[in-house]
């Protein structure tokens, strides 16, 4: 079996997005644009995927975290300070095998023998002794890791050309040498056949989610967290109205909206930060 990679991340609890705010008078009503215009903008439905462009560097060795993907007993078959070849039987969780996804060396057991490892949480660290790219997602875009991605698309400076490799959490025993932790990081290993040399920038395209057909504002109309945010929607009558609205995936220009607003609704082109509901809009 492949091995095991990190199947969770703890979102950020990070601001989703940073709204504009437009100018209100002493009335509290919303002037129209320079050209007469009112700002806003439509419901409308769209495809959206979301991908990460994050920039990090090439390195020969990679800590990665070992993660139980499911429930169960833990029966460890190395150990700690064991060197091994990649598909290397490393432990098995409820009749499930956990492999060596390269050659390397187990640094540490976090789940000992005879007890129960749960999904999501990791069991152990691996020295990865080939060819990786680690980078650090940035805390702007933490939030739209919307699950743990699993693929990257790899492109290195003046190395060869673009490939898809395996994408893993790095351990947490890094991260604490580091002194950077808190946002997610991660490490791209690359095949052993690959000609490139260690420190070289490179960059991955990392897809987090993708949907079809869903409703979508520019995020500017937004403002929120995570999940949840509100959007002005402006009434046949042009009056102002401030509405909660489940938020969904976002590729950094539209962002999605699972509840509350229907296609073709018209909404402020800016979020709702300080429009009381109610106002009219001079025009």
């Amino acid at each position: 079996m492949k091995a095991i990679r990190s199947t969770a991340i703890v979102l950020l609890g990070i601001s989703l997005l940073t709204a504009c705010s437009a100018s209100v008078n002493a009335e509290g009503d919303v002037p129209a644009s320079g050209d007469g215009q009112i700002p806003r903008v439509q419901v409308s439905k769209q495809d959206i995927t979301s991908v990460l462009a994050v920039s990090g560097h090439t390195e020969t060795k990679s800590e990665i975290a070992l993660v139980a993907e499911k429930s169960g007993p833990i029966e460890w078959k190395v150990k700690e300070g064991q060197a091994v070849k990649a598909g290397a039987v490393l432990a098995e969780i409820d009749g499930d095998k956990i492999t060596s996804p390269s050659d390397g060396k187990v640094l540490s057991i976090a789940v000992p023998t005879g007890t129960t490892a749960h999904p999501n949480f990791p069991i152990g660290a691996f020295e990865a002794r080939t060819l990786g790219i680690k980078v650090q997602v940035p805390v702007e875009d933490a939030y739209r890791l919307y699950s743990t991605p699993t693929k990257a698309k790899a492109n290195i400076e003046s190395g060869p050309a673009a490939q898809t490799c395996d994408l893993f959490l790095a351990s947490e025993l890094e991260n604490a040498d580091s002194g950077e932790q808190g946002l997610p990081e991660f490490v791209c290993l690359l095949e052993p056949e690959v000609n490139t040399m260690p420190g070289l920038p490179a960059k991955l395209g990392i897809e987090t989610a993708s949907s079809a057909n869903i409703l979508t504002l520019p995020v500017e109309s937004v403002s929120g967290s995570a999940q949840s945010g509100q959007v002005t929607i402006i009434s046949d009558d042009n009056e102002l109205q401030k509405r909660d609205v489940k938020l969904g995936i976002s590729d950094g220009s539209m962002i999605e909206i699972i509840e509350g607003v229907k296609e073709g609704d018209s909404v402020m082109a800016v979020a709702p930060e300080i429009f009381d509901e109610g106002p009219r809009i001079d025009n």
